[in-house]
């Protein structure tokens, strides 16, 4: 499901329609142009809701503009891929994206996360925060000590409560970079 903000599509009209396999969090073109195009918390309740269903971020770039300014649509949203030996041949590509081994992102990187035993740990490019979410009003979250310092990586326990998790960095330029959710019986 792509840039549902500029579809212009009405929530209730999303939460009907079930089995596509991944979410456009963020259309990097249209939240460029002002459209608020970055849809974490739609993808929250689809995830509340069960939807089992990965998120992705795209330029969507159609190049109107020079790249050395503002209006550029250019290099703001992908999806980073985890394939096997890190290859990029088609076959490659597609059993990544079929198997959500893939997080989005307007820049920050995800460098490693492991979920093993009831705790995560999960290793980035400089951040300002790093949040766990799962399902719940109060998700955890790890700080830098101070403006202008950064963190690279942060653990958490994972709440037994929650039926899911998933995992935000964002940078100091309030990027952020967005794994899937990951069920609770995906983590057993």
């Amino acid at each position: 499901m792509n840039h549902p903000v500029w579809s212009l599509e009405d929530y209730d009209f999303l939460y009907d329609i079930h089995g596509y396999f991944s979410l456009e969090i963020c259309n990097f073109a249209t939240y460029n142009g002002g459209m608020h195009e970055y849809d974490i918390a739609l993808y929250e309740m689809l995830l509340r809701r069960g939807e089992r269903i990965f998120c992705h971020s795209a330029d969507d770039n159609h190049n109107p503009t020079p790249l050395d300014v503002p209006a550029c649509d250019s290099f703001g949203g992908f999806a980073m891929l985890n394939t096997e030996n890190n290859v990029l041949s088609y076959d490659a590509v597609m059993k990544s994206l079929e198997k959500g081994n893939f997080y989005s992102s307007m820049g920050p990187k995800i460098e490693r996360l492991e979920i093993t035993n009831g705790r995560a740990y999960i290793k980035c490019s400089d951040a300002v925060r790093i949040n766990m979410f799962f399902g719940a009003k109060n998700n955890k979250r790890v700080y830098a000590p101070q403006y202008g310092e950064f963190i690279n990586e942060a653990e958490f326990d994972i709440p037994y409560h929650g039926e899911y998790v998933r995992f935000s960095v964002t940078d100091d330029k309030g990027r952020t970079a967005d794994t899937r959710g990951y069920f609770k019986d995906e983590l057993i």
